[in-house]
């Protein structure tokens, strides 16, 4: 009976722990492709030292796929912010998609991921190459442990830099965007 009793205790202890171990590590995954809304996604201008709203709009490419269309009209650089909530997760990686509409040959793609809005474009990191070389599939992890703040959510920024301040009207695409959230 005692013999019983304890492994029937020690199976469901390894269950509980075995079931403990896969909550803490499932993820979260979010997915935008644009077809119909942006979603909870908002553009932003950085001019100068000030960051501005930015109006976000829906492009079509030549075969209907639909993207958020970034428009800059001779800033710094502009970008598309969403918040997505983390509460104990460690990780974040996403991937996404971007491409020139028209005149974004000398755009580069940048990405910030913290707590709360970025402030500049010093905040953002460089990723990939500019859009004069094709469109790209780019993807970025970070780990969430280091970033100031209490706050349970972050905010992911995806856009691009101008890297010549030329000045001009530009317009490039953003698609496809992947947002994971997890634990490692």
């Amino acid at each position: 009976m005692k013999r019983t009793l304890t492994t029937t205790l020690l199976v469901v202890l390894i269950a509980a722990t075995s079931f403990a171990r896969q909550a803490s590590a499932e993820k979260v995954g979010y997915n935008y492709d644009f077809q119909k809304t942006l979603g909870q996604w908002s553009g932003r201008i950085a001019i100068g030292d000030a960051v501005k709203s930015l109006p976000l709009q829906l492009g079509q490419g030549v075969k209907g796929n639909m993207y958020a269309a970034l428009t800059n009209p001779g800033a710094e650089a502009v970008w598309m912010q969403a918040k997505f909530p983390v509460s104990a997760a460690n990780t974040l990686d996403m991937s996404f998609d971007v491409m020139n509409v028209k005149g974004g040959e000398r755009l580069a793609p940048i990405v910030c991921v913290k707590r709360g809005a970025p402030g500049n474009v010093y905040e953002f990191q460089k990723l990939g190459l500019p859009l004069e070389k094709g469109s790209q599939h780019l993807s970025y992890q970070v780990s969430l442990k280091d970033l100031s703040g209490n706050d349970d959510s972050v905010v992911v920024a995806i856009g691009f830099m101008d890297l010549d301040s030329m000045k001009t009207y530009q317009v490039a695409g953003i698609d496809n965007v992947n947002v994971t959230i997890f634990n490692r």
